[in-house]
């Protein structure tokens, strides 16, 4: 088993898979059997391409999505009674 080679997670992880982060838009790019060589190539890459975000899933901070939703119609069936209404709420993911 490895440590995380990224100082705020301090968590032991068998591998750790490598994300590619541009234009808000997350993809899954490799997997590996020792974090810390996951931890390596991302910091690599990091230097090599500014623009975009190389992370490792033993490396982020959950991300936080803020949500709202607006001017929904919910019909109650039962009485038929038409309400508009509108929904915030917090969403936060660990990927793993």
């Amino acid at each position: 088993m490895s440590v995380s080679a990224e100082p705020h997670t301090f968590q032991t992880v068998e591998g750790a898979a490598l994300y590619l982060m541009r234009s808000n838009f997350e993809t899954h790019r490799a997997e590996f059997t020792n974090a810390q060589d996951c931890e390596h190539i991302a910091k690599t890459m990091n230097k090599a391409e500014p623009l975009v975000r190389w992370y490792c899933s033993t490396s982020t901070l959950p991300v936080n999505y803020t949500c709202k939703v607006s001017n929904v119609q919910v019909t109650n069936t039962d009485t038929n009674e038409v309400k508009t209404v509108n929904a915030s709420f917090s969403l936060s993911l660990n990927i793993k």
